[in-house]
């Protein structure tokens, strides 16, 4: 879901950029917030430098800022169903241990 609300917000900022100044300040932006994140938390620090990428990549051949913008959300998009992913697996991994603590035979390898 912060991944969601995040890409609306980069969404936002690319939009109301009318130039290629525009843009780099928020590459800069983008590139800013995902190094001070980096220790944090990986998984947004991945999410804020693609960010910085697909801008700066369509910085020499513009395209439509929406277009662009579009590519930035779904990114984000893509980052929060990511994350979701792991915690759910996490917490499979947390059950399947829990359950298997209590089945000492399985616990041993010995089915």
């Amino acid at each position: 879901m912060l991944a969601s609300g995040a890409g609306q917000g980069t969404h936002g900022l690319v939009t109301r950029a009318q130039n290629k100044a525009g843009l780099v300040a928020v590459i800069l932006v983008l590139a800013a917030i995902g190094a001070s994140i980096r220790s944090v938390n990986y998984a947004f620090y991945t999410a804020a430098i693609a960010g910085v990428v697909l801008i700066g990549l369509d910085l020499p051949h513009p395209t439509d800022l929406a277009a662009e913008a579009r590519r930035v959300v779904f990114t984000f998009i893509g980052v929060g169903i990511a994350i979701l992913v792991t915690v759910l697996a996490n917490q499979l991994q947390k059950r399947s241990a829990a359950r298997g603590k209590g089945n000492p035979s399985t616990a041993s390898g010995v089915s």
